[in-house]
């Protein structure tokens, strides 16, 4: 991602109005621009302890914002559209977390889940046995394929705050597009890491037998 200032804007405009160049694995481009609430902007501003133009923001969107390529042959409002939902889903989360002083308020945009650069690494990730990331992985393969992969609840009541949001957001997406959209694309994105993981294990382990 790269950022691009409106020249004609003052300083102060072009920190929360600016454009911004996606690019995408087969090497397309697309531009549009991010234009975040300038009351939210400030508020983030003033819980860093910044002045509005050193707050960082474009590093941290580049960062976390990662749009999926189902949306690279969208309409130019299409995609502008969706990109400014997710910039502005980001800086609430972090306004929030400011605020909680660590005891953050989490929330996702069911609608954006599964272009957030951190929860695609969450369900891409290799896990072990327990943990937050593996009832949440059980959370979508259940939605995807039924009683083949049943949930475990003991996981899901362990879940903190950031899962529980993470949850919440699945089944609000579930219940407004079902599996034949996005969950279905995560969960085969999600079944080939997983192969190749285990690939990865198994030439690790004959290489340490043609060692021994």
């Amino acid at each position: 991602m790269v950022f691009r200032d409106i020249y004609e804007q003052e300083a102060y405009d072009r920190a929360c109005d600016f454009c911004a160049d996606f690019s995408f694995e087969d090497g397309a481009l697309r531009k549009t621009r991010i234009q975040l609430p300038v009351e939210r902007f400030c508020r983030y501003a003033y819980l860093l302890d910044k002045d509005i133009e050193n707050t960082g923001i474009r590093f941290s969107l580049s960062f976390n914002l990662e749009i999926s390529n189902s949306y690279k042959d969208k309409s130019y409002d299409e995609f502008k559209s969706h990109v400014n939902k997710m910039a502005r889903e980001w800086l609430e989360n972090a306004i929030r977390e400011l605020e909680g002083e660590g005891d953050a308020v989490y929330h996702f945009n069911p609608d954006t889940l599964f272009d957030r650069r951190e929860i695609r690494d969450l369900f891409l990730a290799p896990y072990s046995k327990e943990g937050s990331g593996r009832a949440l992985k059980m959370v979508l393969r259940d939605l995807y394929y039924g009683e083949r992969h049943p949930i475990y609840f003991s996981g899901i009541a362990r879940l903190d705050s950031y899962h529980y949001a993470v949850l919440k957001a699945i089944l609000a997406h579930h219940a407004k597009y079902g599996v034949d959209g996005e969950i279905r694309k995560m969960v085969e994105e999600m079944e080939a890491a997983d192969n190749a993981n285990k690939e990865s294990r198994i030439s690790a382990i004959m290489a340490i037998a043609e060692v021994i």
